[in-house]
């Protein structure tokens, strides 16, 4: 999916609160996290689960492709975050 089919699910799960699979819950978490991790990697994003971000120190020196590879870390990072927490029922947020 493209960075603004993404951007898409992401504002239509925030403003309908629709989700394509049922939000997490005190007595379903096996199977969300299933749905989740299959889901995230669907988004190309997982590899941000799996992988701790961290933020560079010093990007000022850096040439072209280290700040976009920074950056693009940074977005996947967030977007795994946001997907995740909207997939997780208010109730236990």
């Amino acid at each position: 999916m493209q960075q603004s089919g993404i951007r898409a699910l992401v504002l239509m799960a925030a403003t309908s609160g629709a989700f394509p699979f049922p939000k997490l819950v005190k007595d379903n978490y096996e199977r969300w996290s299933v749905q989740m991790k299959t889901f995230l990697g669907g988004q190309d994003v997982w590899e941000a689960v799996e992988e701790e971000y961290v933020e560079p120190e010093n990007l000022a020196g850096a040439s072209q492709a280290v700040k976009k590879a920074a950056k693009e870390a940074r977005v996947k990072d967030q977007k795994a975050l946001s997907l995740i927490q909207l997939g997780v029922d208010d109730n236990i947020f």
